[in-house]
């Protein structure tokens, strides 16, 4: 597998996650957190959308980064990687620190991208 195909798959991952959180960012909270209150609804939905627009943006950087030289390439593959680790790490503590009761799965696609862009960078 080329650093090519591995920016575009993480490109098109992280767009299409941006593209969901923010085109209905009640239904991704409802999905995430069945039991959130409605006084808390409309801040959720805020963070949502600015998590969703962080998400297409790094996408769209990888998916960019394509036709970058190699060297440069694995550059941004071994960024995005140490980035990934951390979010994944992040959003596992969640729920240790006590910030969520359950832990929210999209810590798995992260983890992915990490081993996929890990596979091509050595």
């Amino acid at each position: 597998m080329s650093y090519t195909l591995v920016l575009t798959i993480i490109g098109i991952v992280l767009m299409s996650i941006g593209i969901i959180f923010n085109l209905n960012p009640k239904k991704v909270n409802k999905a995430l957190n069945q039991n959130i209150h409605l006084e808390a609804e409309n801040t959720a939905a805020s963070l949502r959308t600015v998590i969703g627009s962080l998400a297409f943006t790094i996408g769209f950087i990888a998916f960019a980064s394509r036709s970058l030289p190699e060297n440069s390439a694995n550059t941004i593959l071994y960024a995005s990687t140490v980035g990934f680790i951390i979010t994944a790490i992040t959003i596992i503590s969640s729920k240790f620190r006590g910030f969520d009761k359950k832990i929210c799965p999209g810590y798995s696609i992260f983890l992915l991208l990490s081993l996929l862009a890990v596979w091509i960078i050595f």
